[in-house]
């Protein structure tokens, strides 16, 4: 007995969590969601930084490079030995003799030098150096608001997908509701004699092909859902209540010609193009300042002894200038220079023509789905009528339960292609709004249910 109790607590309390509602879900959640979570998004961040990084190590080279050397030497070479006694302030008279010069006893130096060196002019590489820096910094920002964009496009294409899966999961299990109950109206109507059992057949063969739908629609609607929270950041198992409603809407919609100059303006890869024309533009300026001296300046103090508490110390200051008299790759590098920035003039155009392809390409997808719905939204009209009149003529006995059939399963068709219609105007406007660079938020998308 208390196993029994036992087990139908445990059944209470399963029921009362599957009958819990689900975490509510607006577009706009599910946008930041997958900002906050994406991998892409971790690796702009991360090219961003670097970038930032690379800029402050190119500025270093303005600054001046100081070391600290400790030089521990012992032997007998007479110049070395000369040397030493000199640097250590212990060369006396008794140095001077043969013997000593020729054949000397072996030292011990211990040099420590601390040394500085400062550009003073190096050919403006380090002022190139910091522009190209930044030029890459400009391009990582470029391409972390590009994978943006291209992840609120899958998001938005991923959310409405859910929201179809659930509209033609409705739809069917509505479908097989009308199927079952034809089935029964039919099996009353044979046993009047008023049908034939081909009728109930036919019945029996609608309702597996709805049942048959629905099932179909739910293995969609979960793949939908996995979809959906994989690109969240979600658990894949998870399921959302989806705030936003999957209703007809009418975007703004700018001529061909307008969108594509926009697209050249936002396009984050079409101005990642102009920036390596800029960038090619300063590496070719830094392979013609190899044609320019180098100025640097430079110090040093040093103490030389027998050891870290003797000896003497020293000091040298002074500048250098050097100029390349020959330089056999200097003008191979300068035309390389060239020639790679006549390749991004040639990928920006490419890039260009590109764009443009793909701007017109969307703008026509976009008002092909808005054509489509329209025509769909006027089938499913002219479905659910045709169906009142076939219902109407098979209840006077005007007509067959297959053209009954025939009428439902049209209409059913006709209602699923008008929310995969809708959900390809979404997407097909989103698809736009990305080619022109311009899907910088999902406000256009957000609609309550109805």
């Amino acid at each position: 007995m208390n196993r029994i109790l036992l087990l139908c607590l445990v059944l209470i309390f399963a029921a009362s969590l599957s009958a819990q509602p689900f975490d509510t879900l607006s577009l706009s959640q599910a946008v930041d969601a997958a900002l906050q979570s994406q991998p892409l998004m971790r690796s702009a961040g991360i090219h961003v930084n670097l970038a930032e990084k690379r800029i402050d190590e190119a500025r270093t080279g303005h600054l001046p490079v100081i070391r600290l050397g400790e030089t521990l030497t012992r032997g007998n070479n007479p110049v070395f030995v000369f040397g030493s006694l000199l640097e250590q302030g212990r060369f006396g008279p008794q140095n001077f003799s043969l013997s000593a010069l020729n054949n000397p006893d072996a030292v011990t130096n211990l040099r420590s030098v601390i040394s500085a060196n400062l550009p003073l002019f190096d050919g403006m590489k380090t002022s190139l150096h910091v522009d190209e820096a930044r030029i890459a910094r400009n391009q990582a920002t470029q391409e972390k608001g590009f994978t943006e964009q291209r992840i609120r496009f899958e998001v938005v294409k991923n959310y409405f997908g859910v929201l179809v899966a659930q509209a033609n999961y409705e739809v069917a299990s509505e479908a097989v509701h009308t199927a079952e109950a034809d089935l029964t109206r039919t099996k009353d109507r044979l046993d009047a004699g008023l049908a034939v059992e081909s009728d109930r057949l036919a019945a029996q063969v609608q309702l597996a092909e709805f049942m048959q739908q629905q099932i179909e629609a739910e293995g969609n609607l979960a793949t939908a859902f996995v979809a959906l929270n994989v690109s969240t950041g979600a658990s894949a198992q998870a399921r959302f209540d989806l705030t936003n409603g999957l209703v007809k809407k009418v975007f703004p919609l700018a001529r061909p010609d307008e969108l594509i100059d926009r697209a050249l303006l936002h396009r984050a890869d079409y101005a990642e193009a102009k920036a390596g024309i800029e960038l090619s533009e300063r590496q070719l300026t830094e392979k013609r300042s190899d044609f320019l001296p180098e100025l640097n300046l430079f110090g040093s103090v040093g103490a030389s002894g027998r050891n870290l508490a003797s000896g003497s110390s020293d000091y040298a200051v002074g500048a250098t200038v050097t100029f390349d008299l020959l330089d056999p790759g200097r003008a191979s590098r300068v035309a390389q220079a060239q020639l790679e920035q006549s390749l991004a003039k040639s990928e920006r155009d490419r890039l260009k023509n590109q764009i443009t392809v793909e701007v017109t390409g969307a703008y026509y997808r976009y008002r092909s789905a808005v054509q489509q719905l329209e025509v769909a939204e006027a089938t499913m009209v002219q479905a659910a009528e045709a169906l009142r009149i076939v219902q109407d003529r098979y209840e006077a006995g005007l007509t067959t339960i297959t053209d009954l059939l025939r009428a439902e399963t049209a209409l059913v068709r006709a209602r699923m292609n008008v929310t995969s219609a809708v959900q390809a105007e979404y997407v097909g406007y989103a698809n736009l709004l990305l080619s022109v660079g311009e899907l910088n938020d999902v406000q256009a998308f957000e609609s309550k249910k109805s």
